[in-house]
């Protein structure tokens, strides 16, 4: 019983730890998109603007959810 609550007070704190990297690596998509306005990068924007967005909600979903459990 103890090595079971030991696994789950684990899962918990990598759970949260992961969360919080995915949530703060989410700056690299606004980041992304202000470098391709500057000309830094040469991005076809259109697909920068599809590919940011689909990245920001894959990112902040875990977060979303592990604030609703």
């Amino acid at each position: 019983m103890k090595q079971k609550a030991f696994i789950t007070n684990n899962e918990q704190k990598a759970n949260n730890t992961t969360t919080n990297i995915m949530l703060w690596a989410n700056l690299a998509f606004p980041a992304l998109i202000i470098l391709g306005w500057l000309k830094v990068f040469s991005f076809d924007m259109t697909r920068l603007y599809i590919f940011c967005s689909i990245g920001m909600v894959g990112a902040l979903s875990p977060f979303v959810l592990k604030k609703s459990v």
